[in-house]
């Protein structure tokens, strides 16, 4: 089991990466909702055909735990704050402040 994290362009306010996750190619597409003042992310398959949509980027809460599909990554997705002040990413901060981290599944 490893943790890693998942490359965030600091630039940008949407943009989306190929991510390898567990032998299996994801797109990760990330945007930021300037009304909420909130990052989401949809997850795709290495197709582009969407598995999971506008799934709010909450720190310290993950993301996908509560979700058993075949099409997404089986292990967690965890955005965390670096300097522990529990606040959601801003439009400037996510990547820097809040990291988003993958927790691998245990091979059994």
């Amino acid at each position: 089991m490893a943790i890693l994290e998942i490359p965030i362009q600091k630039d940008l306010l949407a943009f989306k990466e190929q991510i390898t996750l567990e032998s299996t190619l994801y797109v990760f597409d990330f945007y930021f909702n300037q009304r909420q003042n909130l990052w989401f992310m949809d997850i795709l398959d290495e197709n582009d055909n969407p598995q999971l949509s506008g799934v709010p980027i909450q720190t310290n809460v993950p993301q996908t735990i509560h979700l058993k599909h075949q099409n997404i990554p089986p292990g967690i997705l965890l955005p965390f704050d670096i300097q522990g002040e529990k606040k959601d990413a801003d439009a400037d901060d996510f990547g820097i402040r809040i990291k988003l981290l993958y927790e691998e599944v245990e091979n059994a």
